[in-house]
């Protein structure tokens, strides 16, 4: 885990707050999680114990709400599974002895622009495809705008 900064955007991002508190803790915690250039291996079991160790919660699900709302880029280079944060670099300064990326990126990053970003730094619906996710294996996932739960265990959906 490392230390990153949160700021003052992220408490007014109206699509963020459509989820769940745990989705929004969720999120902030995979940048501590993440590396210098925004990339985690996507493993929801390790991160759940990692970010939410004492919640019961379906870390996938979060995971997957996360994404279908283009805050995180979920996908796959040869077998390994991995999390991209497109804002990454509008948001995150790390270290400059912080080590590189030992995670391969995305094979088609889109280049996030300021024109395309909320003026909270979330992903707008263009630039993230609406919805629709290239996982990097040549699959496509499509979702609703945030998914069809909010994570949690027998406490409905987000909507």
């Amino acid at each position: 885990m490392r230390i990153r900064a949160i700021k003052p955007g992220f408490f007014h991002n109206e699509d963020l707050a459509a989820l769940s508190p745990l989705h929004r803790l969720a999120f902030a915690g995979l940048w501590c999680v993440a590396d210098r250039e925004g990339r985690l291996e996507d493993r929801p079991r390790r991160l759940k114990v990692e970010i939410l160790p004492f919640d019961e919660v379906d870390f996938d699900r979060l995971l997957e709400d996360l994404a279908a709302g283009g805050f995180i880029v979920r996908y796959r280079v040869k077998q390994q599974r991995l999390i991209w944060i497109p804002t990454w670099k509008l948001h995150q300064f790390p270290r400059q002895d912080e080590k590189p990326s030992l995670f391969p990126a995305h094979l088609a990053p889109r280049k996030v622009t300021a024109p395309s970003l909320r003026s909270d730094g979330s992903a707008t619906d263009q630039q993230m495809g609406n919805g629709i996710l290239d996982l990097g294996n040549g699959n496509k996932k499509s979702g609703g705008r945030f998914g069809s739960g909010n994570g949690i265990r027998g406490h409905g959906t987000t909507g």
